[in-house]
């Protein structure tokens, strides 16, 4: 009988054993399918993240290819024409007349109502740092 007890209690103690070990493997998978789906769902939003920023740049490339061919369609107007002539040959029209606008002249009014940035412009080019003065220093200027 007491050996019966001990059969019993052995059989009893793998039956744990076994069932803890099924168990474990179970615990195991579910983590895995767990971690697995997690991976997947971010590659999956930084694929949609892609697949938004190509569609964007679709969207913008489809503007611009619709200006082209905007461009495309008047280049032979007579209006696009003249205006091609005259803001890259310089050419004008019978009659007209032609004004030129400087930068330059458009800095030094500033400087003159502002005396402050005067100072500036004055202390800018008499710095012996910048290399376009250089010249005027060798010239004796």
């Amino acid at each position: 009988m007491i050996a019966k007890l001990k059969k019993m209690k052995r059989s009893k103690i793998k039956d744990i054993i076994f069932y803890i070990f099924i168990t474990a493997i179970f615990v195991f998978l579910l983590v895995a399918a767990i971690y697995s789906n997690l991976r997947i769902d971010s590659q999956r939003e930084q694929q949609l993240k892609k697949i938004e920023d190509l569609q964007k740049q679709i969207k913008s490339l489809e503007d611009k290819k619709g200006e082209l061919n905007k461009a495309v369609s008047q280049a032979g107007s007579k209006e696009y024409l003249e205006e091609i002539a005259r803001k890259q040959f310089n050419l004008k029209s019978p009659g007209e007349e032609v004004v030129v606008v400087s930068k330059e002249n458009e800095a030094e009014e500033k400087s003159n109502d502002n005396p402050e940035i005067k100072t500036e412009n004055n202390n800018k080019k008499k710095s012996i740092w910048d290399p376009r003065n250089w010249f005027g220093w060798i010239a004796g200027k």
